[in-house]
């Protein structure tokens, strides 16, 4: 659609596909969108339910909370995520920072910092698992840790 930066919308379900469009700031729910390919900044936006693929992305600031979603593919920063659940594959992306909790979610390879970030449950395959087990059974003796 090529659009213009978009303020405070309010619910969008069942939306087609998005691609190059400006800033959303403070837009409300989305749900069952189609793919988004190409959109720059996202911030303050309300849940986002069942989206399918997003490439490209640019940062994404104050998002709540991330539901269903698809692959992402080479997104930017996000800053401040609320919780991500069921999420599909992560690649190439960005810093993520001050992150709520993460629930399910599949493989994550290539992705940039994780600083504060909530707690992991359910991940698939992370990029660390590379360097070998650092955290295995039986768990290190009281004070050695970490190994």
């Amino acid at each position: 659609m090529c659009c213009q930066n978009q303020t405070g919308f309010g619910n969008q379900t069942g939306s087609g596909n998005q691609t190059g469009s400006g800033n959303q700031t403070g837009s409300g729910n989305q749900t069952g969108s189609g793919n988004q390919t190409g959109l720059r900044n996202q911030t303050g936006s309300g849940n986002q339910t069942g989206l399918r693929n997003q490439t490209g992305s640019g940062n994404q600031t104050g998002l709540r909370n991330q539901t269903g979603f698809g692959n992402q593919t080479g997104s930017g920063n996000q800053t401040g995520s609320g919780n991500q659940t069921g999420s599909g594959n992560q690649t190439g992306s960005g810093n993520q920072t001050g992150s709520g909790n993460q629930t399910g979610l599949r493989n994550q390879t290539g992705s940039g910092n994780q600083t504060g970030s909530g707690n992991q449950t359910g991940s698939f395959l992370r990029g660390e698992r590379a360097f070998g087990c650092r955290w295995c059974f039986p768990a290190a003796p009281k004070g050695s840790f970490p190994p």
